[in-house]
């Protein structure tokens, strides 16, 4: 109850941040809040770069249960933010996390044109064997079980004073659990169509979505002159409020700076 009341304290609504040059798009992950991307959010901000973070559908922010919208749903709620932000006439970056960079591959893959550049924090593309069991198990259920609620697990951070605020929703229907097997399907099917440069941030020790099978499936699956990966040794999912978060907002930062150096130098 007591980690429930500090959440319901965080900050954990959609922010936007103005600037020039360049416009960054941060999708956030499963069950989770905008709130999981401030923090590098604020660090791109202080480099003069514009930022938008919304939240997708159905993700009402902490002690909330989340329902079952369709990843379609999920997906158009990022179409919308890219629409917001491309408006404003400059390269666009997109950082995802977790299921946020399942949705940042898609709009990439289907909206190359408005696509600079990729950051995916947590690559979603394979879950854990004992999640990807239970979205295997669920899938079996008759249709009428897909509006059962279960618990949200723990947040996979390390950093434990992080993981007590970390925003989230307390309960999660089965087949919003379906929905997230279906947008990581997505995404595998979709990368290999990204032209973009991109930047993959994956913790060694990630207990959702495994290194070494999603960093080795986009090794295998893009150039090697596209793709550029940090590794990191002491977090685990939420790279983004964990242990190395500094890091992860400073190779973030400098990501942001080459994709916008890289349209200034083709416009020219």
């Amino acid at each position: 109850m007591r980690n429930q009341a500090v959440q319901a304290t965080v900050d954990s609504s959609e922010f936007f941040f103005p600037g020039s040059r360049l416009s960054v798009l941060l999708i956030h992950g499963f069950s989770s809040t905008p709130y999981e991307m401030r923090f590098v959010g604020e660090r791109i901000k202080e480099a003069g770069f514009r930022v938008l973070a919304p939240r997708l559908a159905g993700h009402d922010g902490p002690s909330t249960v989340l329902r079952a919208p369709a990843n379609d749903d999920w997906y158009a709620s990022a179409v919308r933010a890219l629409e917001q932000i491309e408006a404003w006439g400059d390269p666009v970056l997109l950082v995802g996390e977790s299921l946020g960079a399942a949705i940042a591959v898609r709009l990439a893959a289907e909206k190359p044109e408005a696509v600079a550049g990729v950051a995916l924090l947590a690559s979603a593309f394979f879950l854990s064997p004992l999640l990807n069991l239970s979205v295997g198990l669920f899938g079996l259920l008759p249709p009428f079980f897909h509006a059962l609620s279960l618990p949200t697990a723990r947040p996979d951070v390390r950093d434990s004073q992080a993981r007590a605020i970390q925003p989230r929703s307390t309960w999660v229907s089965v087949g919003a659990v379906l929905e997230v097997g279906r947008a990581c399907r997505f995404a595998r099917n979709v990368l290999g169509r990204l032209s973009q440069p991109i930047l993959a941030i994956h913790g060694r020790l990630d207990h959702t979505t495994p290194f070494e099978k999603n960093v080795n499936f986009l090794g295998r699956s893009l150039a090697v002159s596209q793709l550029r990966v940090v590794a990191l040794e002491k977090s685990f999912h939420v790279v983004a409020v964990d242990l190395e978060k500094d890091r992860v907002s400073a190779e973030l930062l400098r990501f942001a700076i080459e994709v916008c150096a890289s349209r200034v130098r083709a416009a020219g």
